[in-house]
């Protein structure tokens, strides 16, 4: 191949790029008002493993629990989150950013569609004011909360009380009361 034929191949393909890359732009929303990432790993809170943790231990003690004391003790440094909200691939984003405190069109990055071939995505977000802090995602094998629907907003002083799994008498979750 010569060096013009190179040359104008690298053209074409340049071209190309650009038209597809200015489509998908074009279709992707501009998150103007702010963003999020659910696939984040910053921990500036505390240790997502160590939450898990408590919230398993918890689950299976008796009582009730606020959602600041599970995070105090899980280690997870005071006030510097004053709620969580629950953000699945089936919430209405809208509604749940304006009940949050986040303009309607707030995006959050890595929220998978749901489809036939994929689950429901949940992620417990921590926020502070206007600002979310750290994501929390149930791992596979523990289920962190139910009974908070998609969208669910909760203040630290919501209160928990452990449930056994009907489904796996092994594992056990938190539940509003």
């Amino acid at each position: 191949m010569t060096l013009r034929s190179r040359l104008m191949l690298l053209a074409a393909i340049t071209a190309v790029a650009t038209a597809c890359s200015d489509q998908s732009a074009a279709e992707q929303p501009t998150c103007e008002t702010g963003a999020f990432d659910l696939e984040s790993t910053s921990t500036p809170l505390g240790d997502d493993a160590a939450l898990r943790r408590t919230v398993d231990a918890t689950a299976q003690t008796p009582g009730t629990y606020s959602l600041r004391e599970l995070t105090a003790a899980a280690g997870w440094a005071a006030g510097d989150w004053d709620r969580m909200a629950v953000v699945t691939s089936v919430t209405t984003l809208p509604a749940m950013n304006t009940a949050i405190g986040l303009p309607a069109e707030y995006c959050w990055k890595g929220l998978r569609p749901v489809g036939s071939d994929t689950g429901v995505d949940t992620y417990y977000v921590f926020l502070r004011g206007a600002e979310p802090r750290q994501v929390v995602a149930p791992s596979p094998s523990s289920e962190l909360f139910r009974g908070l629907a998609d969208g669910a907003v909760v203040d630290a002083e919501s209160r928990f009380i452990g449930a056994q799994n009907p489904d796996n008498p092994t594992k056990f979750f938190l539940q509003p009361v």
